[in-house]
């Protein structure tokens, strides 16, 4: 009985790894496409550049009173908004090309499992290296605190970039995924 609670646990912990991943990823697309791409044309700077703005988004945002609640409306109303304008923007109502998304689906999918082999190899998911090195406790600790205190949570040093740790701080607070499963999928993305 022990053993298939545990194997349970495993999958959960699979599962929202991956959900956190793929949240990201898409909020990452959606904003990137706002504000990177030409109406009716993709560019493949356009995740990069959604991830930066998330992340900057929700490092001003946790700073306002609410801290990760706030964070979260916040990222929310701007994948919102970016939806409405890439909607507004959409080039016709025609049928999109079988090759437009398989192609990217695929390459995905690619980059996906070859960034799930050290979990498979440990046969868990969860932080990595925590044997060897102690540091995500600071990183957790800190995305934790943001989401709590929001500017004022110093766990890092004051100049350390908490970037990432301000959208673990968002994503925890508007999807209530724990802060480890959250950083896994932030590492996953």
């Amino acid at each position: 009985r022990r053993s298939r609670l545990r194997d349970g646990g495993r999958r959960v912990e699979r599962v929202t790894a991956y959900l956190a991943a793929t949240a990201i990823c898409a909020v990452s697309m959606v904003l990137g496409a706002a504000i990177a791409c030409r109406p009716g044309h993709w560019s493949w700077t356009a995740p990069a550049a959604g991830l930066a703005a998330a992340m900057v988004l929700a490092l001003a945002a946790v700073r306002l009173p609410g801290h990760g609640t706030t964070a979260a409306v916040a990222v929310a109303a701007a994948v919102a908004v970016a939806v409405v304008r890439l909607w507004r923007d959409r080039p016709g109502r025609g049928v999109v090309a079988a090759r437009d998304v398989l192609g990217p689906l695929a390459l995905a999918a690619a980059v996906l499992a070859f960034c799930s082999l050290p979990f498979l190899a440990n046969r868990r998911m969860g932080v990595l290296g925590v044997s060897v090195l102690d540091d995500s406790v600071f990183h957790m600790g800190q995305a934790d605190a943001m989401r709590e205190v929001g500017a004022a949570a110093e766990v890092t040093s004051s100049n350390y970039p908490s970037g990432p740790h301000a959208l673990v701080a968002t994503l925890t607070s508007g999807t209530g995924i724990g802060i480890e499963h959250a950083f896994t999928g932030l590492l996953l993305a």
